[in-house]
């Protein structure tokens, strides 16, 4: 069994997870309900998948499915993993997939079954993000799960940051901060959000660095709330010219002298909306969907996976629940 971390409007607890056994290899599509046995064979992905758009979504029993964006259709299983959480994706396309129990950073090509770098990291990694003028990979780490017995529990959160996604990495943030996620602009800064204190109802907060700066600094997001406080922040991404901070509703800022919040966009049939993830044609595009895990406070059956138009949002243009166990993680590796 595993233990897997999930927020519920900022209070932080712990779910016991099945895993799925992985060995062999397998290529043909499962029935609908019969991924984690099927999964058992190990990791595979269909061939030639260069020029196709992929979405991948983590899941609670262990595994990342992909999909062919366009076309909705599974077309891959990760399976080398314990508790899959957080993805980003680097200027290659190549997909990285945080594990909270396993304390790894898999690094995968696009439409790739095979880890091409693994990183071991000390502390439990969250979220993580790269940044699109480097290659820095920054890692949003939790820390100890609250009310869970961790005999290697080596400290609370923080934030890494990689060079170029190798090497030895610098920690941010101090003793009692657990990060969750993260994300960088075109400049290079870094803007973050934490959880902060050891029980009970955990106040969210967030931090941004600075390119060529060596503090994180922390910084108010004016939101939900006119006191400025937050409930679940599950995501936080770079559209090309705005943050977008999730909290049951996406909400759009600039951040400059001073933050100002733009808009906020309302996701129809969100109910407890997870992790987003913002679909480019190419890199370089502007993003004109947005995908994102819902209901993820395992009190549902299986969990969505949604697709809105984006910016304007609105009711769903896509949903589903076949192959998802309570999905968690979303991002998208463009078309090459």
């Amino acid at each position: 069994m595993s233990t897997r971390p999930v927020r519920r409007g900022g209070l932080l607890l712990a779910a016991f997870l099945p895993l799925a056994a992985c060995s062999g290899a397998q290529n043909a599509l499962p029935p609908a309900g019969a991924l984690s046995r099927y999964a058992r064979h190990g990791s595979w992905m269909t061939p030639n998948l260069k020029g196709v758009a992929l979405l991948y979504v983590t899941n609670n029993d262990g595994l990342v499915n992909v999909y062919d964006y366009p076309k909705h259709a599974l077309v891959g299983i990760l399976t080398s993993f314990t508790t899959p959480m957080g993805e980003c994706i680097d200027r290659s396309g190549n997909i990285y997939i945080t594990d909270y129990q396993k304390k790894t950073i898999e690094e995968y090509a696009h439409g790739g079954s095979t880890a091409i770098h693994v990183i071991k990291e000390k502390y439990q990694p969250y979220g993580c993000a790269i940044d699109p003028k480097t290659g820095n990979l920054a890692v949003a780490n939790y820390g100890q799960t609250y009310g869970i017995n961790t005999p290697d529990y080596e400290g609370d959160g923080n934030l890494a940051v990689y060079p170029h996604a190798r090497g030895t990495p610098t920690y941010y943030g101090t003793s009692t901060q657990h990060f969750t996620t993260c994300s960088y602009d075109r400049y290079g800064d870094l803007l973050a959000a934490f959880q902060d204190g050891y029980s009970g109802y955990y106040e969210t907060s967030f931090g941004y660095l600075r390119v060529h700066t060596k503090k994180l600094a922390t910084i108010l997001l004016n939101g939900p709330q006119s006191n400025y406080e937050w409930g679940k922040v599950s995501a936080i991404a770079w559209d090309g010219n705005y943050w977008d901070v999730d909290d049951l509703l996406v909400y759009r800022y600039t951040i400059n002298i001073k933050p100002q919040l733009k808009d906020v966009i309302t996701l129809s049939n969100a109910g407890d909306l997870g992790p987003i993830a913002l679909y480019r044609s190419t890199l370089k595009a502007k993003p004109t969907q947005i995908a994102g895990t819902t209901d993820v406070d395992l009190q549902s059956d299986n969990g969505y996976l949604t697709i809105w138009r984006y910016p304007s949002g609105g009711t769903p243009i896509y949903q589903t629940s076949s192959y998802l166990d309570t999905p968690y993680g979303v991002a998208v590796s463009p078309a090459s």
